[in-house]
């Protein structure tokens, strides 16, 4: 092995979408920048993500969701960069979400919604959060069963092809000058004093000046001492990919963790399972691929073919 260290302005580890990003804009701010990725940039969960962007709760005032409302505002802007910087098209749509009224507790929800967001305005004047009955929401998506109670309708909400984005943010990176040491796992972390200073690879060791820590469901296996301060575990999501043309609907459609996302090309992308204690393991189950199915079909019927 070889532990030579190698200087750097930043360390980062993970080269999943917050990894990227990170080390995108600091090498865009004139650091030097190493992305240290156990794989490939982007092909974990950044890669098998749904690419849904929304704003969240309004009715939440805390920093995180205002950091989140703030992100969907400039989202559009950071991704015409990487495309200008790319040549790579990550395919924003601006399609809207509906996030369906199925009982009382999603009724009381949505009241408080629209409540919290009142007289908050798109760029083109309409509510940013309005409340549809069942017959407004069919009138916008003929397609979706009238077993519901109505929608909640967020306009600012959109979707990103993310296998695309990535593509586009891993170019982005390499033209700014990031190296990219791919397929390269850190062992463990170099620390001295009460400051983490750099990463040990199997092949030499880093020093940085700054170190992030972007590794997703990976970052408490890197060293045991972050796991005694931070339990980060993975949970296995299960999507299922159909394909209808034309397509079938434009909005993404919401209830509660299930989503249905329709791209330009028909594909829909239908979700989601939570489930912590599959571990690693990226496979489908019978179970979890009927439970999807079956709220696909019962939202939008015309799925079942």
């Amino acid at each position: 092995m070889n532990t030579q260290n190698k200087s750097t302005d930043v360390i980062v580890i993970g080269g999943g979408i917050v990894g990227a990003s990170i080390a995108y804009r600091a090498a865009r701010a004139g650091l030097s920048v190493t992305l240290v990725e156990r794989g490939q940039c982007g092909c974990g969960a950044s890669w098998a993500g749904a690419g849904i962007v929304e704003p969240g709760s309004e009715a939440r005032t805390d920093p995180l969701a205002k950091l989140r409302r703030a992100s969907v505002a400039l989202y559009s802007e950071f991704v015409a960069e990487l495309r200008e910087r790319s040549g790579i098209d990550p395919q924003v749509i601006r399609c809207g979400m509906l996030d369906l009224i199925t009982d009382d507790n999603q009724a009381a929800a949505a009241d408080r919604e629209v409540k919290a967001a009142a007289g908050r305005l798109t760029a083109d004047g309409k509510p940013a959060i309005e409340r549809l009955t069942t017959d407004q929401a069919l009138a916008i998506e003929p397609d979706l069963s009238r077993d519901i109670r109505g929608a909640r309708l967020v306009r600012e909400a959109l979707q990103v092809r993310n296998p695309r984005l990535m593509f586009a943010l891993r170019l982005a990176c390499v033209h700014a000058g990031v190296r990219l040491l791919e397929h390269t796992p850190v062992e463990d972390l170099i620390i001295e004093g009460d400051r983490v200073v750099g990463v040990q690879t199997p092949a030499e060791g880093l020093r940085a000046g700054q170190v992030v820590l972007a590794a997703g469901a990976w970052s408490s296996r890197i060293d045991r001492r972050i796991g005694i301060i931070i339990d980060v575990h993975p949970v296995r999501g299960q999507i299922v990919l159909l394909e209808q043309t034309p397509p079938p609907f434009k909005h993404v459609i919401m209830s509660g963790k299930n989503y249905l996302v329709c791209r330009a090309d028909g594909k829909v992308l239908c979700g989601t399972t939570e489930e912590p204690g599959a571990g690693f393991d990226t496979r489908n189950t019978a179970g979890g691929v009927s439970q999807i199915l079956n709220f696909a079909c019962r939202y939008v019927p015309s799925l079942k073919s």
